[in-house]
């Protein structure tokens, strides 16, 4: 990837053009087992709506509260998720590229929210609140090691219950589910088969192209999701 010439240095303030979306493709997730395309028969408009929205959210007060600025910054954060030991070496990593001197509190917080920016962008997980947003909201739990532990740590947890069509069945789908909770549609991978709202609602990861890509998680979320989402709602 040619720095100079790529689409990826057009700001994040832009909308994610389809060059700018195909370059995201070729580079933000090196790890997959594939590399996803725009061309394939997968359906990303899901995602770089997520994409806009998320950058929307990060960007408020002129991105006073973020450290990148193109989309090129935002992928090399996410590299450094996947290549450094701990959160302390991304933040190093980041900081050494910062070219104006900031209050050390200012500072760690555009470091803080633009590795939550970068993390989304990555994995589809929440490790913590943008500027806009509740600090309450459910998110991945990141004190130790690197971003590929706390995944697999989450994802890899014994006690949680692995779906098996066997058991659960093929005529369990979102409107069976529906007749005893209601089914609300999440981006927060986390969030997945969370109860909320009293144990209410029943939230679902929807993003079927994302974990179609990323192969590490969808063993253990895919299955569900193409019991319980009806064909004309994956995305």
């Amino acid at each position: 990837m040619q720095t100079a010439t790529t689409p990826l240095i057009q700001t994040l303030h832009t909308c994610a053009t389809l060059p700018v979306r195909n370059e995201i493709m070729c580079h933000l997730w090196r790890q997959s087992s594939s590399t996803p395309s725009l061309s394939s028969n997968l359906d990303w408009d899901a995602y770089f709506a997520y994409y806009t929205k998320q950058c929307k959210a990060a960007l408020i007060n002129e991105g006073k509260y973020l450290s990148a600025r193109t989309h090129l910054d935002l992928l090399r954060i996410a590299h450094l998720l996947e290549d450094e030991p701990t959160q302390d070496d991304v933040k190093r990593k980041i900081r050494e590229d910062l070219t104006q001197q900031r209050p050390p509190e200012e500072e760690d917080k555009m470091l803080d929210r633009s590795i939550r920016l970068a993390a989304r962008m990555l994995a589809m997980i929440n490790i913590g609140p943008l500027p806009t947003e509740v600090s309450g909201r459910h998110s991945l739990s990141w004190n130790q090691g690197s971003f590929r532990d706390a995944l697999h740590d989450h994802f890899n947890d014994p006690q949680e219950t692995k779906p098996d069509g066997a058991v659960i069945g093929t005529d369990l789908t979102a409107r069976s589910v529906n007749r005893i909770f209601e089914v609300v549609l999440t981006d927060n991978l986390v969030d997945h088969l969370r109860l909320v709202e009293k144990e209410k609602k029943l939230c679902l990861f929807h993003h079927i192209s994302f974990l179609k890509s990323m192969k590490s998680i969808n063993r253990y979320v895919l299955p569900v999701c193409r019991l319980l989402l009806p064909r004309s709602t994956r995305k």
